[in-house]
């Protein structure tokens, strides 16, 4: 039994349940070293790049007027199908969903099934190695970049008219990509094209090599597509990252913001979660982070936002061909609390053996996230939990800069935070409700409130809560 409940007098049932539900959760919480989004100093964490969509976009990017937009479809007619959204276009900004009604946090918005997806890659990349890594990355393995783009080809060909269409829509920047990264278009010409032509051969029931709808042209525009629209798929317990995905029917058209109004969560088969790959595809939910007037856009984050701001601009203009322009919009009035302070950051850094500022852009609060989370993850796995503890707080404070106050991220920290304040030694109850509280509610919203992330939050407070009454 955990350290915290030891020699305490209590219910012995709530005990024995409380005690399951933090070993049950407890290797599950730690959260990737790395930011999603890739950097110089970090290798590929997927298939694809860890972000959805890019369309040819102003520099900017902020006219959201609805005198711009070019409907397919009226917000009506979404509202009439039983829909939450609508597509549109907009002049700059291409591509993009909009809210059909009023959404509160937490509505579900839409839901899809990946028409293309590959898992591996876990954060850290596998196999041995792949395609040269260009303006929208690399691949985990050149197995699943082959995979995925064989599966591309299959339904540009396939009964599925709409697919097809959709699959044909998504933007793809070919002569963009050739004047960025010549050399590997031209690797995936020669090289790609033998290895997907037999793929689809095989699956198609093709003998001979040219049978099949395959040519270099082709497989050089899917796989632009695929590096500009494809998704990071993560574990929702975790944030961890096991594949990629393309959902083009929907989930495709959807752009990004820095402080987003929604997040893609999705639901894995059980061999995926267990760690052992997959067969089946994964399912994205995109759930509402916060309040959405009817026609406005829906719009997730392409890379994880707890970055330095200069380095987040400049991967998103790297990896998805647009600017987001100099002003950073990941805070704004009423989106997050108070920021820390300088002796805050001065504090966090002292606490956890972080060097001070070396370059331009260190001094962002947000360049801490990485090696504060790593100290966390060191001190879950050696169960110092009063460590733990402060690595989850200072978390929660650094994220204030990054993220919305509902935001994945920062329910999981919260009831990272909750579970070490009742396993520290002593434990302090009030500050573990405290915690487990605010997960439970932040979950609530970005996982919903039947997902078992939120279930374990929930159950835990309630035992916790059972523990401080038997106490009185």
């Amino acid at each position: 039994m955990h350290r915290a409940l030891e020699g305490r007098e209590h219910d012995t049932e709530t005990l024995s349940a409380c005690a399951s539900l933090l070993e049950e959760c407890e290797a599950r919480l730690l959260l990737s070293d790395e930011p999603v989004a890739r950097d110089e100093e970090a290798e590929p964490p997927a298939a694809a790049p860890a972000a959805m969509p890019a369309k040819e976009l102003a520099a900017g990017a902020d006219a959201r007027g609805t005198d711009a937009w070019q409907e397919e479809g009226t917000l009506e007619d979404a509202v009439q199908a039983g829909l939450l959204f609508a597509h549109a276009v907009h002049p700059t900004r291409g591509r993009a969903l909009r809210a059909s009604r009023r959404i509160k946090p937490g509505e579900t918005l839409l839901r899809e099934e990946a028409a293309v997806f590959a898992y591996g890659g876990g954060g850290g990349g596998g196999g041995g190695g792949g395609l040269v890594a260009g303006s929208g990355g690399g691949f985990a393995s050149m197995a699943e970049c082959h995979e995925q783009l064989a599966q591309m080809v299959l339904a540009l060909h396939g009964p599925d008219a709409a697919l097809r269409g959709a699959m044909a829509r998504l933007h793809a920047a070919v002569d963009q990509m050739r004047a960025a990264e010549p050399q590997l278009l031209s690797e995936v010409r020669e090289h790609a094209t033998p290895a997907v032509r037999r793929l689809v051969a095989a699956r198609m029931g093709t003998a001979a090599a040219g049978e099949e709808p395959v040519d270099a042209a082709t497989v050089e525009r899917c796989y632009c597509q695929l590096l500009l629209n494809a998704m990071a798929v993560t574990r929702p317990d975790n944030l961890e990252v096991v594949g990629s995905a393309l959902f083009p029917l929907h989930a495709a058209s959807l752009n990004h913001d820095n402080c987003p109004n929604a997040w893609c969560c999705f639901l894995l088969p059980p061999d995926t979660l267990q760690g052992g790959g997959g067969s089946a595809p994964p399912t994205l939910l995109l759930r509402a982070l916060a309040p959405i007037s009817a026609g406005d856009e829906l719009t997730i984050a392409y890379m994880d936002t707890a970055q330095p701001y200069a380095s987040l601009r400049a991967q998103l203009q790297s990896h998805y061909l647009f600017d987001v322009g100099a002003a950073d919009h990941r805070v704004g009035a009423g989106v997050t609390p108070a920021q820390p302070t300088a002796d805050a950051l001065g504090a966090i850094r002292a606490r956890h053996g972080l060097l001070p500022p070396q370059r331009e852009g260190d001094d962002d609060d947000a360049a801490l996230v990485v090696g504060v989370t790593r100290a966390l993850n060191r001190a879950m796995g050696a169960g110092e939990w009063t460590s733990v503890r402060e690595a989850s707080e200072d978390l929660l404070l650094l994220f204030r800069r990054c993220y919305r106050a509902i935001h994945p991220a920062v329910g999981l920290r919260s009831l990272s935070a909750g579970l070490a304040c009742l396993k520290a030694s002593p434990p302090d109850h009030a500050a573990c409700v405290a915690h487990l509280h605010r997960a439970a509610g932040v979950l609530g919203v970005t996982h919903g409130d039947e997902h078992e992330t939120t279930s374990t939050a929930r159950e835990t407070l309630q035992l916790v809560r059972q523990l401080v009454a038997a106490r009185r």
